[in-house]
């Protein structure tokens, strides 16, 4: 269950990732497939001659490239003679792992002359921006196969300018309003539906405004960021009149001035909408937080946040209010492609986009109704989402971020927070937008055209060399630092080119077989307890021991055992994440309370998390000895370990789960007890099925308000990000069990050689290089897999001297593998179920009072029946078969862990 448990520590971080440049995120999952219509396009249409291999480039992201290869292997198939070749965005514009944000001023021509393939919305789409790209119209009349009418309204002509088409459309989110159906029924307000009005908006936000003295508990209405756009656009009709030559602004006009003075009284008037600016250009918006807290009765946010919140509270959506049938109120986001004007094969990239817009989309809507019939998108939609999207798409309109909307939001800004009239506001905004248009239209008339843009051909490789493909399985955000190791190993093996390449990161099934079917060697952080997996990569014993450079002595005990099978490793052990406790050494002063040691233990930490806990009725004064994780998971599995938790019975074959085992249960009463007798802890999320509201940003308040004393972090960044610069930090290893156990809770990643791959040699070169690298990932938590790495000064620069120091105690104190370790690299039939029945049974302990023994027998009845579920099956190693069977034997198990069209 490897990316399942990587996928609900780091939800917030995936929804961040998905996020387009416009800020849009979307959580829907439809499998990706092949074509549900027919593309097939007459080859006489086309005067292309494609008997020789034709080569179409395409950019995309890192995170997404992976997601692209069954779509390309299939249109190649059937467009014999075309390859598609992915091109890094990352990598063309130099965005690096620090300024990943920072864009070139000149990305659109970079993008343009790097391949013929661009997603829309890594161009600043425009009329300026067309003089860079291709027009379609032309391509588009040509194919008799083609239906404008196919596509939802608004989307292709989101594409559309002076009678020219320069994209298009794959998929489609939408605004809309969330609303958490707790606060109205408090209220006693039904729940708004489609077609409702203004008033009954503003009504709303009125009744479900929850006011103690001066103080505002829950706001009516709130918007993650100062956003007019949303609730003047509606309302006003486009900012800029463009049947005149030169188009106008229209920010002056008297219907623009009524929206403005409506958004504006939310805030200044009403008070139903909170007025706060973000702390930072980098904090998070202050109504996210809100949102996040549980402090708003409803708030705009894109169709795709659905799921998220939908986990976190009783919420419901409802589209934009209407005052007239025919108003189109709710914002569509359009993904899509546009070609470069300078490719070379026009009529192949037409249909390559063609072929793009009837896939179903992994995310988001997709922008053409017969693919949303055929892929049965609605089907697979909650019914209430369903229909707030549907009327949506009829009432929909599109807006691009222009001169006249940047003026737009200055003037609410000054509104809101100068105290300007909107009258005076909105003059100055329209004087603004007009110098900032006639600069665009100057700027238009000044760019050269398509004249000139070169595609860049690939470079020339050295006569006679080896091309390997890797497989990198971290973050694609890493990719930039194995590409610049990439140019350092070449420059020492001129004869071995490294290619780099993503997997397809939505696909949670896959296999390290799947994965080094399409690699010569690969990155993986799975063992290798399944025969099928042993059988796609190479035993790496030989090549040790034919290498004088290496030693299998170089490695940790704790990560060659995560590798090795019946004593022989079949992977190179890379890196390990290590579990550290943070403490804030201001508050051990402060209470003449020593510093943790190298050697403390389980004893000594309960010691001290008492000793530091001040218990108080003000949230602003409690301080907590000990603050854990988010999802509380991660910290219960490994002080349970420590604290000699037994989980897995040996004394049959194959072994099973235990959650009964009396040292299990005197485990979790202890750990229970921090917080239910001691109240050294507080409670964040206790079940890997939940989205707790609010937990995030409460965690990141208690430690920077210094009111933490220790906190655990495990080398994952949460949401929101925590900023310590203002604390003196000290970094201790994780306590040790009283009777001296300390099991490894380093998870590792390693480096395998596909048994497919005729490059054995020049892969053992490259992954031997990889594995020499002091620290690949610029993250304090992570140590090498090789002593002679770990304890290299360049490893404690890289890092610090005390983060050094606790990773290496951690490794070296080992005493064996966690139970969590032990499931993955031999027994990882077992792991589908573990986390999530540990869970259950810490929340029903915590948040239900349920009986410790009681809770843990609960689950024990469950892993007993999915124990036989999976012999009966012959699933031990089909991980399909293994999440079948969780579903059914229970009912309550989260939806990302089970095949849920397979539930019986």
């Amino acid at each position: 269950m490897r990316h399942e448990f990587r996928k609900f520590i780091l939800v917030w971080l995936l929804l961040l990732v998905a996020c387009s440049r416009n800020g849009e995120s979307s959580t829907f999952s439809t499998e990706t497939t092949a074509s549900v219509t027919d593309n097939t396009i007459e080859k006489e249409t086309y005067a292309e001659d494609v008997s020789d291999t034709t080569t179409l480039r395409m950019i995309a992201y890192d995170r997404e490239s992976g997601s692209y290869q069954d779509l390309i292997e299939i249109f190649e198939a059937e467009n014999p003679g075309t390859e598609i070749k992915i091109v890094s965005l990352e990598e063309t514009l130099g965005l690096g792992l620090d300024e990943a944000s920072v864009w070139p001023e000149n990305a659109a021509e970079r993008l343009v002359s790097a391949a013929d393939i661009i997603p829309a919305q890594a161009m600043s789409f425009s009329n300026s921006s067309s003089k860079l790209l291709l027009n379609l119209r032309p391509l588009m009349e040509a194919d008799s196969t083609f239906d404008r009418s196919d596509f939802y309204p608004n989307a292709l002509e989101y594409f559309e300018s002076d009678g020219n088409i320069w994209g298009l459309p794959t998929s489609l989110s939408t605004s809309l309003i969330f609303y958490n159906k707790d606060a109205f029924d408090v209220a006693g307000l039904d729940y708004p539906q489609a077609g409702w009005s203004w008033d009954d908006l503003l009504a709303a936000a009125q009744a479900t405004t929850i006011r103690e003295g001066d103080r505002v508990t829950q706001w009516g209405l709130v918007q993650s960021g100062i956003n007019p756009g949303q609730f003047v656009l509606p309302r006003s009709g486009p900012l800029i009149d463009t049947t005149t030559n030169p188009p106008i602004p229209r920010l002056n006009q008297p219907e623009v001035a009524a929206a403005m003075q409506w958004y504006t009284d939310l805030y200044l008037l009403h008070k139903v909408s909170p007025n706060l600016r973000p702390s930072s250009a980098f904090s998070a918006p202050p109504g996210f937080e809100l949102i996040e807290s549980g402090k708003a009765a409803m708030w705009t946010e894109t169709s795709g946040w659905w799921e998220y919140r939908k986990n976190q509270m009783n919420v419901g959506a409802v589209p934009f209010p209407i005052d007239s049938n025919n108003d189109q109120t709710n914002q569509i986001f359009v993904n899509g492609f546009v070609v470069s004007a300078g490719t070379h094969s026009p009529e192949i990239a037409w249909r390559w986009l063609n072929f793009l817009s009837q896939q179903p989309p992994a995310t988001n809507i997709p922008a053409r109704r017969s693919v949303v019939e055929a892929s049965g998108f609605w089907n697979r939609v909650d019914p209430e989402l369903s229909n707030a999207l549907q009327y949506a798409l009829d009432h929909s309109y599109y807006s691009q971020f222009s001169p006249e909307y940047s003026a737009l939001l200055e003037a609410a800004n000054v509104i809101l927070f100068q105290g300007r009239s909107v009258t005076a506001a909105l003059a100055e905004a329209q004087v603004k937008a007009e110098m900032e248009l006639d600069n665009s239209l100057a700027d238009q008339e000044n760019t050269e055209g398509t004249k000139g843009i070169i595609i860049s051909e690939d470079a020339v490789e050295p006569e006679n060399a080896t091309t390997i493909m890797f497989l990198i399985e971290d973050d694609p955000n890493s990719l930039p630092k194995y590409r610049d190791l990439a140019k350092v190993f070449q420059a020492q093996y001129p004869a071995i080119l490294v290619e780099l390449k993503t997997p397809d990161f939505s696909n949670d099934l896959t296999t390290l077989r799947d994965r080094s079917a399409i690699s010569d060697c690969l990155q993986w952080s799975g063992g290798v307890a399944n025969k099928t997996d042993r059988e796609a990569v190479l035993n790496i014993e030989p090549f040790l021991d034919s290498d004088i450079e290496l030693s299998k002595d170089d490695f940790y005990p704790s990560a060659i055992e995560q590798f090795s099978y019946l004593g022989q490793m079949w992977g190179i052990p890379a890196k390990m994440n290590v579990p550290v406790i943070f403490y804030n050494k201001a508050l051990f002063d402060a209470a003449g309370v020593a510093y943790p040691t190298a050697n403390w233990t389980m004893n000594d930490f309960l010691e001290i998390a008492m000793a530091l806990t001040v218990t108080s009725d003000d949230p602003e004064i409690q301080q907590y000895g000990y603050v854990p994780q988010e999802f509380e998971i991660n910290d219960l599995s490994v002080f349970l370990d420590r604290l000699g938790a037994i989980f897995i019975d040996d004394s049959i074959s194959p072994p099973r789960l235990i959650f009964t085992h009396p040292d299990t249960v005197e485990a979790m009463r202890w750990f229970a007890n921090l917080t239910t007798e001691l109240g050294v802890k507080p409670v964040f999320n206790t079940s890997i099925k939940n989205n707790s509201i609010g937990v995030g940003q409460e965690r990141k308040t208690l430690i920077e308000s210094g009111r933490a004393a220790m906190w655990s972090e495990q080398g994952v960044q949460t949401y929101p990000e925590i900023n310590l610069e203002k604390l003196d930090i000290g970094i201790a290893p994780l306590p040790i069990g009283s009777d001296g156990i300390a099991p490894a809770t380093t998870r590792a990643t390693g480096y395998f050689i596909s048994a497919n791959t005729t490059q054995q040699q020049a892969c053992w070169e490259w992954i031997k290089f990889l594995s020499e690298q002091p620290n690949i990932d610029n993250h304090g938590n992570i140590i090498p897999a090789r002593r002679s790495i770990a304890e290299s000064e360049a490893y404690s620069q890289a890092i610090g001297l005390e983060q050094a120091t606790a990773n290496l105690v951690s490794v070296e104190s080992a005493t064996d593998l966690s139970t969590f370790l032990r499931l993955n690299a031999s027994d990882n039939w077992l792991a589908t179920g573990f986390l999530w029945w540990l869970s259950y049974a810490y929340d029903q302990i915590l948040t239900a009072n349920v009986p410790v023994e009681d809770a843990l027998a609960s689950v024990q009845i469950l892993a007993d029946d999915y124990y036989n579920c999976v012999l009966t099956r012959g699933a031990l190693e089909d991980r399909k078969e293994q999440r079948i069977c969780l579903g059914m034997v229970d009912d309550n198990a989260p939806i990302f862990l089970i095949e849920p069209t397979e539930k019986e």
